[in-house]
């Protein structure tokens, strides 16, 4: 069954290494270089908002398997997927900021569905949208995408798919603001346009240490990914719109997340 999460808050689930020059990188499909959120830790924070709500030990056990360090070892009746990404938030100068999407994240999201809308096609300079209008700076005729313009035109096929994915989300996801770019583009982006917040360290007794500073990448609110859940019993996991917490730096907000399925 499909579920869609959506980031409400920054999210930030790492891997807990790297390779760049951000100290703490989000996790990222090491053969595309996209966003994703494993499969693990969506486990991991489900279970915890489970304990949260006083299910009985065992049944957690029974849905979610064994925690580390626990005798005998069983792996549970759910499994649920690494989340691909469906909509990457980004700043947009007409809109605020624009669900942006590709054929490759759609064509991901289609292979799941009986009923899958035709995957719209555009090439590197262009980008689609329901309505085009909503999209294009006056001044320029261009959607301005952070540092980049591209050409922007109307194509029907975007509405369907943003139609589509209303029908898990409601109103509660900005799908007017769909916005579909090239898989280059998307991949850009990904890469280019992630926030990165520097934060300070600070000692025991809450003092800043002096020049320790550290970055954090998070994946930005509104952007949509979607996992696939397995398993006959799926009372545990949370009615569609829920809000849980997934990831590091939940005491300063981040990392909250709704969770939509039924599909």
């Amino acid at each position: 069954m499909i579920r869609i999460v959506q980031a409400i808050t920054p999210v930030h689930v790492g891997e807990g290494q790297t390779v760049g020059s951000v100290d703490l990188p989000i996790a990222r499909e090491r053969h595309t270089g996209l966003p994703t959120v494993p499969g693990t830790s969506l486990k991991g924070a489900l279970r915890s908002r489970c304990r949260r709500l006083g299910a009985p030990p065992e049944r957690v056990r029974e849905v979610f398997g064994s925690e580390p360090g626990q005798i005998p070892l069983s792996r549970g009746e759910v499994s649920i997927s690494d989340a691909a990404l469906i909509a990457l938030s980004v700043r947009c100068l007409a809109r605020g900021a624009a669900l942006l999407t590709s054929p490759l994240l759609l064509g991901r999201l289609a292979r799941w569905l009986d009923d899958a809308p035709p995957i719209p096609r555009t090439s590197v300079e262009r980008a689609k949208a329901a309505d085009h209008t909503d999209f294009v700076v006056p001044e320029l005729d261009r959607v301005v995408l952070e540092d980049l313009d591209l050409l922007v035109e109307t194509d029907e096929a975007v509405g369907v798919w943003a139609e589509a994915m209303a029908r898990w989300l409601g109103d509660d996801a900005p799908l007017d603001r769909l916005l579909l770019v090239h898989d280059d583009v998307l991949a850009f982006a990904a890469e280019a346009w992630i926030p990165i917040r520097t934060r300070a360290s600070i000692d025991a007794d809450g003092v800043v240490r002096d020049g320790h500073l550290f970055t954090v990448e998070a994946l930005p609110p509104e952007s949509l990914l979607f996992t696939i859940v397995r398993g006959h019993d799926q009372r545990l996991l949370p009615p569609d719109g829920e809000v849980f917490t997934v990831g590091g730096h939940a005491t300063i907000g981040s990392g909250r997340m709704a969770w939509y399925g039924g599909r």
